[in-house]
């Protein structure tokens, strides 16, 4: 199962974990199950209930 790692309402990372063996996210950091097929990467938001798309990379001046 896919988790995010969220810290002050943002996704810092996403994770491949059982959600049963022993393991302890970050200190001040909790840990949200993505739903199956929802689109979650490092920057999203998450307000508790839902999460928000990551932000769009910035653009490159060529």
């Amino acid at each position: 199962m896919t988790y995010a790692i969220v810290q002050n309402g943002v996704v810092v990372n996403t994770i491949e974990w059982d959600g049963s063996s022993t393991w302890t996210p970050p200190v001040g950091a909790s840990v949200v199950k993505i739903p199956d097929g929802a689109y979650v990467g490092i920057g999203s938001a998450y307000d508790g209930k839902t999460f928000g798309a990551p932000p769009a990379p910035p653009e490159t001046v060529v």
